[in-house]
């Protein structure tokens, strides 16, 4: 088992593993992926998000980039996707873990986290709470025109 910083050659295992993300915590609010795009965010992540690889396979994936906190210049690290496969959940720690160090080694002050509204939000919040961060907003989502749209 490896965590390391993810490559061009992750690519295609990676995209396989957002679109299990996608239908496993998206699909339902109607955010579809579009592949093309969903690679030209990759690319931007190269150098800031790490896999998880068992056995030559990437099971999980904790992507993201560094950014500035525009009132104060500091460096923060933006997590986008956080997901490992279903079987290998226990192991998805290994890559916060290795997030840190990076972060540290970065000399990056923060780290701002998200999860899904749909996706255990109660034991995803402990969780993140026992690992030391602090609830600093909520996110909703409107669908202003597609099937599912409501007034």
């Amino acid at each position: 088992m490896v965590v390391r910083l993810g490559t061009e050659k992750d690519f295609n295992q990676v995209m396989e593993l957002l679109k299990e993300f996608h239908a496993e915590s998206l699909d339902k609010y109607g955010i579809l992926m579009n592949d093309g795009i969903a690679m030209c965010a990759m690319q931007r992540f190269l150098g800031t998000s790490f896999v998880l690889e068992i056995d030559g396979h990437i099971v999980g994936v904790l992507g993201g980039t560094v950014v500035t906190y525009p009132l104060n210049d500091e460096l923060m690290y933006q997590e986008w996707v956080w997901f490992v496969s279903r079987r290998n959940r226990l192991h998805g720690i290994r890559l916060y873990f290795k997030l840190v160090e990076y972060c540290k080694e970065h000399n990056i002050k923060k780290i701002l986290m998200v999860h899904m509204g749909n996706s255990k939000a109660d034991k995803l919040e402990r969780f993140y709470t026992k690992l030391g961060f602090e609830l600093l907003e909520k996110h909703y989502v409107k669908d202003l025109g597609g099937v599912n749209a409501k007034s």
